[in-house]
Parts: structure tokens; C-alpha cells; sequence
């Protein structure tokens, strides 16, 4: 984008305070690069730090389970829930080989996102690079936004999010490369690309069509590479898929994950998934105020240009329409955050990021200022007058599902029965915009402030938010039980306890369990788990093991020799 000329002296004032001025030139040095990226680990490390034992018992735990698997460990986990594309759990499964500990290697884990979510600077500088900044700028931008909330918070948790966005990343730049070169490496960098990303991530099936469509568009450009990119593409992403079905059958059996995402599409409430599209706009909006934004319309500025700008343009509407089509918002109605979800494309909002606040340093030109705050303006509007008239009131919601919005969310108005205070929430969100487009025409001074911005959302929330909700994360081996039970011999988990029955599976490793009725276990099984709302079902004679009734679930002993032992012990207590 060339710079455009001074506004003249003579120009009309109505022309003038909307003409764009000359552009800006940011050449910062390299140490302030390293500076940058250095703050970003430090932050991410005192996340992260918190992270001893799982939290989420489906996607974390099921996780684990997978590189179990790829280690090729015998023996299995008899676990419960979807299954997960196996990209990370590979990173994770040497870890195996050393240790026999499940909390190890999920700890292990959890450095490692920390350690993909740092190496997404690269592709992200390489963004800002081809949207006007020097390297050095390129990597400072890149690390400030991965210091939002919604990506550092993500340190967390064992998910694949930070597998996601370096893989997404990655495509975009090898795309562009190889709409500009045009060379049979890149071709087949591109279809390797697009294989990593389906292999991150479920949601990277989405982003696979997307770059399916573009190499389309490279079709008139250069045939032979279209030809030879698409059809890499197509082999790298069905492999990661079949690696994928392979996986999953041997963590969790059949898997009808991605079968149903798409099956309930006949009694889909039209006007819950357009409250739902609207929410997720304008958590784009909030989490990454002003720079989404101007990305986007940075992106459609540049539509004719191809390269990655096309990719992107693909990727965004689609990620959009796959998440929506995915949220059925109705199906968590204890819960509101799938009526303004954000997890399902935070891989899409940080490359808008980087472009819009490349945008936002390099250029003065107050009319795009304008449309910038409009759209954020409007999207609140909807927010307040479409969706959160839909959705139900007093409702909790999953920090993880919409890590860029809780900073404002207030728990002491759930606690006592409150709607939150929609208004001043929007209210923040334009004022955020307001802010950081205003301090955009003092050129640089936007990055140290977005910095200390986002910092302190990332630390107060999770110092005040994510960790009391997920409380002390200690293990919680001890208070299984296990220990006590005669080595070899099986315990059993109720087969009504559903994906909370993975906690006691990953906690009592390397001890066997099995999946029963826990009203008629198999004879001589002396240990049956189930969900602590069933803790008062017990049938005459078992007693529960006392530690775990501070658990989600409660361990029952059978009558027998090993419960006589423990009663004598004062281990058990009666189930009234």
C-alpha cells in the first residue's frame, strides 16, 4: 500500500480531517524484539504455572489419553467422550517414555502449548511483515497479541488451541508465498500446511476448506501449482484424518463426534443461530477491540491483491459459519456463553490482529478510524437488542469457551442471582475501540498501552477469576483410594458417570479400571466410583471411602474383607 501525499494547505476542512495522511515509518530495534517476546513467555509462565492436574475431563484428559496411545503404551484407559485430533498428544507422547506418571506428561504438555503458543510469533511477524511492518515491528506486534487474554489464558489448560493457531498461521504465509513465487516447494509446503492444521485441530477441517476454495483461485494463476497444491492438501489432511479415526477408536471407541456436528441441523432454531453469530462478531470485537476490526477492513481493501489476504477472507466466513453451525445455543441451557462464544475462532481474531494493529501503527486516516468505531458501534448494538434479549437469565457461564470476554464478566452478580450489566459491557468495548484508535494517530504509543492492557486482564483474571473457579488443581490421587486397593486387581467406574468417570481414570493411573453397572458389579470387585449424585443410592452394605466426598464423585466399597479392613481403619462412612 503506497503512502498517500500531505493533505494540502488549501484542501476544504470536510475534506481534509477524512483524507489519509502520509504513513509512518516504525523502525524499532531488534532488542526490543526480544524484549517483547520475552515478556510474553514471562507471562505466559505465570499462567501456565498453576496447571498441575487437569481441569476439564474431556478435552484435557482425553488428550492425554491420545498420546498414550502414539506412545504405544499397553493397556488401555477405559475413558469416556468425543475424541480429539492427535496433533499435540504427538508432541506429548515421547514424554512416555521416561516417566510413567499421567500428571507428568500432562504437565509436560501444558509447557508444550506454552512453547507453540510462542513459536506463533513467527508466522504472526510474517503477517504484519506483508501488512507494512519491519521485521522487528512485525515481532513486537506479533507478541503483543499473543499477550490477550484469549490467547494467554488459554496457558490453562491442556487444549490444542495454541497448536491451532500456529498451524493456521503458518498456512497464510506459506499461501502467500505461494501465490507470489509460485514454486512446486511451496505447493507442497501448502499442502503440508493444511494437513498440520487438520491435525491441530477438529476446527481445522474448516480452515481445509477454505484453502481448498483458494487454490481454486490459484487455478487461473498458475494450473500446475493449483493442481499440485490442492492435491497434497487433499492427501496430508485425509492421512491426519484417518490418524485421527485410528486414535480415537483406541481412546474412546466409537466416536460420533464428528458425525453429529452437523445432525442436528434440521430443528436448528434460526433465530438462536443468529444470536449466536452476532455474539461471537462481537466478541471479535471486544477481546481484540479496534484491531480485529481494522484488519478485516484492511483484508477487503486488499481483496484483488490474492495471497493470503484471499486465504483469509475464505477462512474468517467460513470458521464463522462452521462455529455457529456447531453452537447450538439452546443445548447448554444451564450455561450463556454459546450464545457469544469465542473459542471457536480465536485461530481467526489474532491474524485480523495482527493486520489491524499493523494498520493501526503505520496509518492516519481518520474515515477508516470512523468505519472502525461504527462497526464496533453496530456490533454492540446487535449484541444488546438481538442476542442478549435471547438468552436466558442468570445463567453461569465456562471461562475457557470465552477467555476474551470474562475480564468483564462480574461472578458476584451470578453468585447472587444478577444479570450481568450488558450495557456497560458493550459500553467498555467502544470505549476500548475509541481509545485505542485515538492513541493510534500518536503512532506507537497504541503498543505499550495495549501491552499493559492486556497484561493486567491476563493476570487479574487469572489470578481472580480462572484459578478460583478451577480452585487448588492439587492431584487428586491420594484421595481415590487406590492405593489401597490389592495390586492387580480392577476397579470399577460407573458407567453412568459419563466423562467425569476420566478423572478417576487418569488420577488411579497406572491401576486398571473398568466400566459397570454400579448396581450389580462384577463378583469380587471391591471398588465401584460413581457420580457423588448417586452417593446415597448405595445398595445395603457398601459403605463410601470418606476422602472422596469432597470429589465429584464418590468411591463405594463392597462388603467384604478389603471394607472391614478400611471400616476398622475409620476410612468409610455410611452412605446417609
Amino acid at each position: 500500500m503506497s503512502a498517500s501525499p500531505e493533505v494540502s494547505l488549501g484542501a476544504p476542512w470536510y475534506r481534509s480531517i477524512w483524507t489519509r495522511r502520509k504513513d509512518f515509518v516504525w523502525q524499532p530495534s531488534w532488542w526490543l524484539a526480544v524484549v517483547a517476546v520475552a515478556v510474553a513467555a514471562a507471562l505466559y509462565v505465570v499462567v501456565a504455572w498453576s496447571a498441575r492436574f487437569p481441569a476439564i475431563p474431556l478435552d484435557e484428559i482425553v488428550m492425554v489419553g491420545n498420546s498414550r496411545v502414539i506412545a504405544g503404551l499397553s493397556g488401555s484407559w477405559p475413558l469416556s467422550g468425543g475424541g480429539f485430533m492427535p496433533g499435540l498428544a504427538i508432541l506429548m507422547a515421547p514424554t512416555w517414555w521416561f516417566t510413567h506418571s499421567a500428571i507428568v506428561v500432562y504437565q509436560v504438555g501444558i509447557w508444550i502449548t506454552v512453547a507453540l503458543s510462542l513459536l506463533s510469533i513467527w508466522p504472526l511477524s510474517a503477517i504484519a511483515e506483508r501488512a507494512g511492518l519491519s521485521r522487528p515491528a512485525g515481532v513486537i506486534v506479533s507478541a503483543l497479541v499473543i499477550m490477550a487474554p484469549a490467547r494467554s489464558l488459554l496457558a490453562n489448560f491442556l487444549l490444542s488451541e495454541s497448536a491451532l493457531l500456529l498451524a493456521t498461521a503458518t498456512l497464510v504465509v506459506v499461501a502467500d508465498r505461494l501465490w507470489r513465487r509460485r514454486r512446486s516447494v511451496d505447493a507442497l509446503l501448502f499442502g503440508a500446511a493444511v494437513g498440520a492444521v487438520v491435525l491441530a485441530h477438529g476446527r481445522g477441517v474448516g480452515t481445509a476448506v477454505a484453502a481448498g476454495l483458494w487454490a481454486l483461485l490459484l487455478l487461473r494463476r498458475d494450473p500446475k501449482r493449483a493442481i499440485l497444491a490442492g492435491a497434497s492438501a487433499l492427501v496430508a489432511a485425509f492421512g491426519a484424518y484417518l490418524l485421527y479415526l485410528g486414535v480415537a477408536h483406541a481412546v474412546v471407541g466409537s466416536d460420533l463426534r464428528v458425525g453429529s456436528a452437523f445432525g442436528n441441523l434440521a430443528g436448528r432454531d434460526l433465530g438462536a443461530s443468529l444470536a449466536s453469530a452476532v455474539g461471537q462478531i462481537w466478541y471479535g470485537t471486544v477481546a481484540w477491540p479496534a484491531v480485529a476490526v481494522l484488519g478485516a477492513m484492511a483484508m477487503f481493501r486488499w481483496r484483488r491483491r490474492g495471497g493470503m489476504t484471499s486465504l483469509v477472507m475464505l477462512g474468517v466466513p467460513i470458521g464463522l459459519i462452521v462455529s455457529t453451525v456447531q453452537l447450538d445455543p439452546h443445548a447448554g441451557l444451564t450455561r450463556m456463553d454459546p450464545w457469544f462464544y469465542g473459542r471457536y475462532m480465536d485461530q481467526w481474531w489474532p491474524i485480523l490482529a495482527v493486520v489491524g494493529l499493523a494498520i493501526l501503527v503505520r496509518i492516519r486516516w481518520p474515515l477508516m478510524s470512523a468505519l472502525a468505531l461504527g462497526v464496533s458501534v453496530i456490533s454492540g448494538l446487535t449484541m444488546l437488542f438481538i442476542t442478549v434479549p435471547s438468552m436466558p437469565k442468570g445463567m453461569r457461564w465456562v471461562d475457557v469457551h470465552v477467555l476474551g470476554i470474562t475480564p468483564w464478566l462480574r461472578l458476584d452478580a451470578y453468585a447472587n442471582g444478577r444479570d450481568q450489566s450488558w450495557d456497560v459491557i458493550v459500553l467498555t468495548g467502544i470505549a476500548l475501540t475509541f481509545l485505542l484508535l485515538a492513541l493510534g494517530f500518536i503512532r506507537v504509543w497504541v503498543v505499550p498501552t495495549l501491552a499493559i492492557l492486556w497484561i493486567w486482564l491476563s493476570i487479574a483474571q487469572d489470578v481472580q477469576g480462572v484459578d478460583i473457579g478451577l480452585g487448588a488443581r492439587d492431584p487428586i490421587s491420594s484421595a481415590l483410594g487406590i492405593q489401597i486397593l490389592p495390586k492387580g486387581e480392577v476397579a470399577g467406574i460407573d458407567t453412568n458417570m459419563d466423562e467425569l468417570g476420566n478423572f478417576v481414570v487418569f488420577g488411579g493411573d497406572p491401576h486398571s479400571f473398568e466400566k459397570v453397572d454400579s448396581l450389580h458389579p462384577p463378583n469380587g470387585m471391591d471398588f465401584v466410583y460413581v457420580s457423588w449424585l448417586r452417593a446415597n443410592d448405595a445398595p445395603p452394605g457398601v459403605k463410601i471411602f470418606a476422602p472422596t466426598l469432597g470429589l465429584p464423585f464418590v468411591l463405594w466399597v463392597e462388603p467384604g474383607a478389603l471394607q472391614s479392613r478400611m471400616d476398622d481403619q475409620g476410612l468409610l462412612v455410611n452412605p446417609e
